[in-house]
């Protein structure tokens, strides 16, 4: 009976000792894609062009995602983790 109860105690610790790295290792496949956010704030455009005239730029965004109201304006594009699963990249503010 004394026999049955070590084998089992090591069983369960060789199971610990299995489990505890394999999780690790499964949420390392993951990656940390989800959730990003991209703050365009502080960027400046910079165009190499010389004149006196002044030049109006305008973004209209005609992404079908974002006509079709399937994603909102904010949705820059697409990430993919470690495993290969897409995760949705936005602006860090709602509005630029």
């Amino acid at each position: 009976m004394k026999g049955d109860m070590k084998i089992k105690t090591v069983n369960q610790k060789k199971i610990v000792a299995l489990i505890i790295p394999a999780a690790l290792l499964a949420s390392g496949l993951g990656g940390c894609a989800f959730g990003n956010r991209i703050a365009y704030t502080g960027m400046i455009a910079r165009f190499d062009a010389s004149g006196k005239n002044s030049v109006a730029i305008a973004a209209h965004d005609q992404r079908q995602l974002i006509t079709s109201g399937r994603e909102s304006p904010t949705l820059v594009g697409e990430m993919r983790s470690l495993a290969h699963i897409p995760y949705g990249v936005r602006t860090a503010r709602a509005s630029l």
